[in-house]
């Protein structure tokens, strides 16, 4: 979130944060962020159990419903002037060649009902994130259904692609961003474009053969040391199993070592999975397993 204070206009930062209220928030990522910028997030909606004990355990205090089906909008308190969440993209994601349903499945079609509490409350600003799938679902028919249903409920609406190995974290990532700010037809655009730092990151992610961030320049083993102060493992080193591996999800996800040569495959443990995603050590700990 370096830098998100200065995509925030003058006569917020001088005055009062507004509240915030997260939807399909997973285990908090955008509330994070949001936090880390002043704001409070006064409501919160997810339905996984044990993303329900990541968030109770970083926000107590917070409002937290399960089932976005079953959230009314007089359950959001009325003072939440920033609306985020990136609703599930599982039908709308490339992994899913051949079988994505976009907006009409069950799952990405929760959109609608997000949309519904939108048209509801009206926040004054929107904040929605997902997969570059989101862009081509149905020949790009579901994005334009996106962009017509946040313009009927009032919006002015902005979008771009933003790849996270450009912010700090050492993965490639990219994701759409779609910001909306009711009553206004091209502000949101601002938050995107007005910005010297995200000129400046905009530009080196178009450049083609260009030299990797620093993030990317070290190996993924060797950043994830630095950034955690662990250990970095040597070829014929084992992680150290007494920390909670990912076994439960039954994927192992290669580590690359020096000179990107696979030296050895091991799964990556929680912690370091936290870091690749920009998240503090420790984070998801919680009393029952994922």
């Amino acid at each position: 979130m370096n830098g998100l204070m200065d995509m925030i206009p003058e006569n917020i930062k001088n005055g009062k944060m507004p509240n915030a209220a997260s939807f399909f928030a997973g285990i908090g990522g955008f509330d994070l962020g949001l936090e880390q910028v002043g704001m409070k997030v006064v409501f919160q909606c997810e339905i996984n159990p044990f993303c329900h004990q990541v968030l109770n355990k970083h926000w107590p205090d917070v409002i937290l419903h399960t089932d976005i089906n079953q959230v009314k909008s007089d359950d959001i308190p009325k003072d939440t002037q920033v609306w985020c969440g990136g609703f599930p993209c599982q039908d709308l994601s490339l992994a899913n060649q051949g079988k994505r349903r976009g907006l009409e499945g069950e799952r990405s079609g929760l959109f609608y009902k997000y949309a519904g509490l939108i048209k509801d409350h009206k926040p004054r600003w929107v904040i929605i994130e997902n997969v570059p799938g989101l862009l081509n679902s149905h020949q790009g028919k579901d994005f334009q259904i996106l962009l017509q249903k946040l313009n009927e409920l009032g919006y002015g609406v902005s979008w771009r692609v933003f790849d996270a190995k450009y912010f700090g974290t050492p993965q490639r990532r990219r994701r759409v961003y779609v910001i909306a700010q009711v009553l206004e037809t091209s502000a949101p655009l601002k938050y995107f474009l007005s910005q010297s730092h995200l000129k400046s990151l905009i530009e080196r992610a178009s450049v083609r053969e260009k030299p990797l961030p620093i993030a990317m320049e070290t190996t993924f083993q060797k950043q994830i040391a630095l950034l955690s102060n662990m250990p970095v493992l040597e070829e014929n080193q084992k992680p150290d199993h007494k920390l909670k591996d990912t076994e439960t999800t039954g994927k192992a996800i290669p580590l690359i070592a020096e000179e990107l040569r696979m030296l050895y495959v091991r799964r990556l443990m929680p912690s370091e999975c936290e870091i690749l995603q920009g998240f503090p050590v420790h984070w998801t700990e919680t009393d029952i397993e994922p």
